[in-house]
């Protein structure tokens, strides 16, 4: 039986490492890999050697990955360990060891992340819960997640809230305002804010409106009932598979359904939207 042979076909210099070509594979050291072992052109390869080779290669590529990473933009230590892990493979000891150095070097800083995180998205309108989930999600540890600095920017991400519900309420001028309260709640309990904080909030905001602003809400309300009275009556009229009273039934119905009070829908009604077999 012939026994399998690594043989190495070249050895060059390159900006990545020192290649060594090795049958028809490449492997890139790094000059202390290098210097550790005795590698020449023509050189045959015992079995432990060509597995370590292979090894010094993995550590080398997995190295310049991680320079590459923490390069680019900031992570956690949890993200960091499972981007080497799916990667390369190399086990809880080796992923420490490649890691170390950036925690010592505060490189990798799971606290001054989380502070840095929740200040940029409390900033965007970001609340607690949100961020503890998303915090949690990349590994930060729950010592970190109640430390005071910490809590002191979630009792901040609080001052958020108005800026939200204005923004939001600019933005559904179209609808009621009960619709705009239904729309705005659920927004708030998407971005990390509790249903007791997100209700308290709308009713400030609503209750504190200036005279002129009820005023033109009360305009704009009016406008709004006509005109989502016409287009809920001209559609039933059309509606031959219906008796009178069931397009009356669902005409109010819709009406109540977009926030319009029974006795705004009756008044109109009577006056302006007649049904008849």
């Amino acid at each position: 039986m012939t026994k399998s042979i690594h043989v190495i076909k070249d050895i060059e210099m390159k900006k990545k490492g020192i290649l060594l070509l090795v049958d028809e594979e490449e492997f890139f050291l790094s000059p202390d890999s290098y210097s550790d072992a005795y590698y020449y052109p023509g050189k045959e390869l015992t079995k432990e050697e060509y597995q370590d080779l292979k090894r010094a290669s993995r550590d080398k590529k997995a190295k310049d990955y991680l320079v590459k990473l923490v390069s680019s933009r900031r992570y956690t230590h949890k993200e960091l360990y499972d981007k080497l892990e799916n990667k390369y493979h190399l086990g809880y000891k080796e992923n420490e060891l490649l890691l170390l150095p950036y925690v010592q070097a505060h490189i990798i800083d799971d606290k001054a992340y989380a502070l840095d995180y929740c200040e940029s998205k409390i900033a965007q309108g970001y609340g607690k819960r949100y961020l503890l989930e998303k915090l949690k999600a990349k590994g930060i540890k729950d010592s970190i997640l109640q430390d005071k600095e910490l809590e002191e920017l979630f009792v901040i991400s609080l001052d958020q809230i108005e800026p939200l519900i204005n923004k939001a309420n600019k933005s559904k001028k179209n609808k009621t305002i009960e619709e705009r309260k239904t729309s705005i709640m659920q927004l708030l309990i998407r971005r990390g804010y509790t249903s007791s904080q997100a209700k308290g909030a709308i009713d400030h905001f609503y209750s504190s409106l200036s005279q002129e602003e009820k005023k033109e809400e009360e305009r704009n309300r009016v406008n709004l009932l006509k005109k989502e009275a016409d287009k809920c009556y001209n559609f039933l009229v059309r509606q031959n598979r219906y008796d009178a009273r069931k397009k009356k039934d669902a005409f109010i119905k819709k009406l109540l359904a977009k926030g319009f009070h029974y006795d705004e829908i009756m008044t109109i009604l009577t006056e302006d939207y007649p049904f008849y077999d």
